[in-house]
């Protein structure tokens, strides 16, 4: 009896054991929730024609039917990546859509998170570092898997706690049913998988293209901003078409002769105003013309360097933000101080500032010294004109027309969304306030410095303006206005406990708008004064040096600049000092008031010399003829790249491989793609605005002084204003 009750024992013991390994292989969230959402199609009590709709589904997928199958094989049917960080699980949404059968579908991604029992992992939740991500640590490889699934207060880490799963449904399901059903069939296997599952799933979210379940459709509407859209974009190609002909055609006829019918249709020409707007050749002139004075044509090579690495970089923001099939690369970036100096190429910005501020400066103090009056109204008012025409075209595109263009299981999460925001807060684009007036849901990501650089515009002329007046204390008025730029961002940075630099992660390139330190600090005109200010000091400067005549010799040139690259580009690259070490607000706050302006600093010594005294590098470099139309350029495509990029990473379909390298030579393509909408963006929207807004100035200039404005000429029909095309971004 004795070796019988022995025998029992360790029958139940290996039995125990046995069903502890079977259980354990059972605990990876990959089974469960296979297991649960294979064939998932909800069936809600509220909700007669979505639960029959479901039933007729699960029906035809047990005979096999091939539209069945195919809404089941075009849904994630297993994860796979989920260690390395690839949480976006998408199936396949064309697949989807193109399913035919009784059944019509729609392309859901409900968001899933997932924690294991505390009696399986009990420290899960407690809000320490993983050391699943210590990968020079022999132990890492005998731990838990939990330990690296679990939340980590590493923000440089992907959160691997969640997933979103790509599934094929029935068109007459409610997103919120569909979660609903989700929560409870899921946590339905709580108890075998010893894990708990909770799902959202958001209208934006899901894919419903049929417009009969009126109250589930998701596609774009064809308002009547659609249609007015489309009209004036084709009106406008027909225009130019017209414009261009007509004016070709007068052309060759003013070639022909000296008689009454020429010189009628040559006054003809020169008067009409519809061809001075529109047409191709004539705006094409314009956008290649040199400038009367070769002394600013640094600047042209500047904005387009400055433009090439802001695309770029946006390139990466917007791919590093999206579906990533291996989030452990981008990790491992966050490691390597060179890429850190890089990714902190935020500062580029800057650059545009400091040109700016030195732009201002020529423009209002030459003003000042012709006309001895000072126009703040005139000169804020003409630079407001000048941006918004196709500020506001852009606006309008992506409120209208951009959710029209495309789709994809993310096109509803990212192209919905801007398009919402330019809906509700184009307002506050138009008054540019967007920065300061819900600025944690502006419209369009590069806003923020349209509105900065108004902002700066209308501060800067006033300086100016107090230079000019009392140019004993011109020193003293710099000086204090400096000190105070930089004052602002410290004291911010060392009171609200913030860090030097925008620290770039995968969460904040996920949505830049709602990073609290984008919307309330990065982005806030009074923390980005510094680099503008300089750029007002070196106009003063240089406009010394020419006046005394004065020549730099080439050795101090280059001595100087030298000193420069080696000061000031190693502090530009202990940004990576701000992710890889703790907090110190000091150190902070003395970054975030200097680093800017030490980068505008060397643009400032550039640009004072080639101004002055002229420098054969610079002039091969970034003075040549071909840098004038691409900076004439660098609004439309400041504005534009954003849109292309962001179609881009929203019409994905699965997790995309990302490197830096490939961030670079995709960012070089969207630079030339970004020129080309840009010259058609400029033909028919921003050169017939600024013809246009020449025109009524130089009249209304002229009517005020009671004769002709300058370059005005008796016989010549309508004056346009000669344009200051260098003002501009």
């Amino acid at each position: 009896m004795g070796k019988l009750i022995v025998i029992l024992q360790t029958t139940v013991v290996l039995l125990w054991i046995l069903e502890t390994k079977l259980v354990r292989c059972e605990l990876w969230v990959a089974k469960p929730l296979t297991k649960a959402l294979w064939g998932f199609s909800p069936s809600p009590v509220n909700n007669t024609l979505c639960r029959e709709q479901s039933s007729i589904y699960k029906q035809n997928l047990a005979n096999l039917t091939l539209w069945a199958i195919q809404m089941l094989d075009a849904s994630t049917l297993a994860p796979n990546g989920l260690v390395a960080g690839d949480i976006h699980q998408l199936g396949h949404f064309d697949s989807c859509m193109a399913t035919r059968g009784p059944v019509q579908p729609q392309f859901c991604v409900p968001t899933i998170m997932f924690q294991p029992f505390s009696k399986i992992f009990p420290t899960f939740d407690d809000g320490n570092y993983s050391r699943g991500f210590e990968g020079d640590d022999n132990t890492t490889w005998s731990l838990q898997i939990w330990e690296k699934m679990k939340p980590n207060p590493d923000a440089s880490k992907q959160r691997r706690d969640r997933l979103h799963w790509g599934l094929c449904l029935p068109a007459s399901c409610r997103p919120l049913e569909i979660q609903t059903e989700l929560n409870e069939t899921l946590n339905s296997l709580s108890a075998e998988s010893h894990i708990h599952f909770q799902v959202s799933l958001s209208d934006l979210m899901c894919y419903n293209p049929h417009k009969e379940f009126s109250d589930r459709y998701t596609g774009p509407e064809k308002s009547a901003g659609f249609y007015i859209m489309c009209y004036l974009l084709a009106i406008l190609g027909v225009i130019l078409v017209i414009a261009t002909v007509t004016d070709i055609l007068l052309g060759v006829g003013r070639t022909q002769g000296d008689d009454s019918s020429t010189r009628k249709m040559n006054d003809t020409y020169k008067k009409s105003l519809f061809l001075q707007l529109y047409s191709v050749r004539l705006n094409l002139e314009r956008l290649t013309r040199k400038d009367k004075s070769s002394e600013f044509d640094i600047l042209n090579g500047m904005k387009f360097v400055l433009l090439f690495f802001v695309v770029t970089g946006h390139r990466g923001l917007f791919n590093m933000g999206t579906a990533l099939s291996d989030p452990e690369y981008v990790e491992s970036l966050y490691r390597s101080i060179p890429y850190l100096g890089v990714m902190n190429g935020n500062y580029m910005v800057d650059g545009y500032l400091t040109i700016s501020g030195f732009l201002t400066f020529h423009k209002v103090y030459r003003m000042l010294n012709k006309t001895k009056q000072f126009n703040f109204i005139q000169l804020v008012l003409y630079r407001w004109l000048r941006i918004i025409p196709v500020y506001m075209f852009i606006v309008a595109f992506y409120a209208i027309l951009l959710p029209h263009l495309g789709r994809g299981p993310l096109w509803q999460e990212q192209i919905v969304r801007e398009s919402n925001r330019c809906q509700q807060n184009w307002w506050t684009n138009f008054l540019f306030i967007n920065n300061y007036v819900h600025s944690d849901d502006q419209c369009l990501l590069v806003s923020w410095y349209l509105a900065c650089d108004l902002h700066f515009f209308i501060l800067g002329s006033i300086l100016v303006y107090l230079i000019w007046l009392q140019p004993r204390f011109s020193w003293i008025t710099m000086f204090t206005t400096f000190t105070i730029s930089i004052s602002i961002p410290f004291i911010i940075t060392y009171t609200g406990s913030y860090y030097g630099v925008l620290r770039s992660y995968t969460s904040f390139y996920a949505d830049p708008v709602k990073w609290f330190d984008f919307y309330a600090v990065y982005g806030r005109t009074h923390n980005r004064a510094a680099p503008y200010v300089s750029g007002i000091i070196t106009g003063y400067i240089t406009q010394t040096i020419l006046d005394k005549k004065i020549q730099i010799p080439p050795k101090i040139k280059l001595w100087i600049t030298v000193l420069i690259i080696i000061i000031i580009f190693p502090i530009l690259f202990m940004s990576s000092l701000f992710y890889l070490y703790p907090y110190n607000a000091l150190m902070n706050a003395v970054y975030a008031s200097t680093h800017r302006v030490l980068y505008a600093c060397f643009l400032n010594w550039l640009i004072v010399v080639q101004v002055t005294t002229g420098w054969e590098v610079l002039n091969g470099l970034l003075c040549s003829p071909w840098c004038i139309p691409f900076s004439r350029l660098s609004l439309c495509a400041l504005l534009i790249h954003p849109l292309l990029q962001l179609y881009s990473v929203a019409t994905l379909r699965t997790s995309e491989f990302y490197t830096y390298s490939k961030g670079y030579y995709v960012g070089t393509a969207d630079m030339f793609v970004s020129f080309f909408f840009s010259l058609f963006l400029y033909l028919s929207v921003e050169a017939p605005c600024s013809t246009l807004q020449n025109i009524m100035f130089g009249l209304l200039l002229g009517r005020k002084s009671g004769g002709r404005t300058k370059g005005e000429k008796s016989g010549d029909g309508v004056h346009i204003a000669d344009t200051e095309e260098n003002t501009r971004v």
